[in-house]
């Protein structure tokens, strides 16, 4: 009796180890519509995200409202999670040829470290779509902006820090942050702070816009850069290996104890 409450314990502790570590994955944080992920909360990574609201403008053109939308967390780097906005299963964002029309999306998030740890460095975004066209002014253009915002749900972001990427063909001009393309392309950049913070109210934003070309949008990701902090936590690999290594003096024990 006494060698089986030992190998109990040996077992118990071998749990303990293993569900902080599991309790990382959050089930919250799955592909969903940008109408039903807003006002919730999720951890991707070692930090917790809260989407605080979107709007919808539509100028000259006719498209679905935001439920066209859907949002992607990726929790896969863990110094770096992102959330992808993209068109739903079925949906179509794309300005036509000669609509001379703009759409904007804004989404408003809160990002903070589940330690409270001041170690959020910086912002990135990316865009892919297609433009054509050449026309006059701005010409065609697909834009992402991750930007900081004055607080939750506010869209406005002037004189705050972001970065943008965008796409661009035609126009006398290049907007700041984009790229001369013709057809389908992508693009990113990066914002790196001065100093690094514990958490940030931001707002992620797409753009299309054309003059009498065709704009198309097919994916912008926003993520969070954080440095490595001197006690990160437990990557899934270690925590296999950790299982294994567990496991293993757990049979030798049994082995030693029923021997």
């Amino acid at each position: 009796m006494t060698k089986q409450r030992l190998l109990l314990a040996i077992a118990c502790v071998c749990c303990a180890l293993l569900v902080p570590s599991l309790a990382k994955a959050d089930p919250a944080c799955v592909a969903t519509n940008l109408t039903a992920i807003t006002s919730t909360s999720c951890t991707i990574g070692d930090k917790t995200f809260t989407f605080t609201g979107s709007e919808l403008a539509l100028n000259g053109v006719t498209l679905p409202i935001a439920s066209a939308f859907m949002i992607t967390p990726d929790a896969s780097n863990p110094l770096n999670p992102s959330f992808t906005i993209s068109p739903a299963p079925g949906a179509s964002i794309r300005l036509p040829a000669g609509s001379n029309g703009t759409v904007t999306l804004n989404f408003g998030y809160t990002v903070s470290t589940t330690n409270g740890s001041a170690t959020i460095s910086g912002l990135d975004t990316a865009v892919s779509g297609s433009v054509s066209g050449e026309g006059t002014g701005i010409g065609t253009s697909v834009e992402a902006i991750n930007a900081l915002s004055s607080g939750p749900g506010v869209i406005f972001t002037s004189g705050l820090p972001e970065v943008t990427a965008c796409l661009q063909n035609g126009g006398s001009f290049l907007l700041p942050g984009c790229v001369a393309t013709t057809g389908a392309g992508s693009q990113s950049a990066s914002l790196p702070f001065g100093t690094p913070v514990s958490s940030l109210t931001g707002i992620a934003v797409v753009d299309l816009a054309d003059d009498i070309g065709a704009a198309t949008f097919t994916s912008a990701t926003f993520s969070i850069d954080e440095i490595p902090q001197k006690n990160p936590t437990p990557e899934p690999g270690s925590v296999v290996l950790l299982a294994t290594g567990l496991l293993g003096v757990l049979g030798a024990c049994r082995r030693t104890l029923f021997s």
